[in-house]
């Protein structure tokens, strides 16, 4: 069996390696949305400086073999939704179409309200409130997670119903 990849492509994909527009003086590069003006900070612009990334391209293995493979793009949330679908893939067994579709939380800091989705049962937000957590007032998608399942030589792909995409495996046969 081949290696297993997992590719993700969005709209800043079109902007990348490009020249800049005439009468500009700024390149419309890929990762210049990372940049933060804030001198001393880990994302400050600088010479020979690059964005810290959150990409999070997970490869799960289980004796030896390719299991999982799945990412996503949404920038700081990327962590947070690969490592939600996973602990739903490994920990509470669901299938991929389950896990993926399941509704998730995120909050970067404690004192941030948490980013929630739609589908989050109200009863999940009162129990963590009660807590101390704190919520947006209104839903917002938590990352776009795509997983391709391997089972012995074949590939399953499932694209996060959030938007619209695709996931694919493919199978390679020997001989071709």
């Amino acid at each position: 069996m081949g290696q297993p990849r997992h590719l993700h492509r969005h709209h800043r994909a079109a902007l990348r390696d490009r020249p800049p527009a005439a009468g500009l003086r700024l390149l419309p590069q890929q990762r210049a949305d990372r940049l933060r003006p804030a001198a001393g900070r880990p994302n400050s612009p600088a010479p020979d400086k690059r964005p810290l990334s959150s990409m999070a391209p997970t490869l799960v293995f289980q004796g030896g073999e390719p299991v999982y493979v799945l990412g996503s793009p949404g920038g700081p949330r990327i962590i947070t939704a690969v490592a939600q679908v996973l602990l739903d893939l490994l920990e509470y067994d669901l299938d991929i179409e389950q896990a993926i579709a399941k509704p998730r939380i995120y909050s970067a800091l404690c004192n941030e309200k948490a980013r929630w989705e739609s589908d989050l049962p109200r009863t999940v937000r009162d129990e963590l409130e009660a807590l101390g957590h704190r919520f947006r007032d209104e839903p917002l998608e938590v990352g776009d997670v795509s997983v391709i399942a391997v089972d012995g030589g074949t590939y399953v792909g499932v694209a996060d119903p959030r938007r619209d995409g695709v996931a694919v495996g493919i199978t390679r046969v020997d001989g071709d």
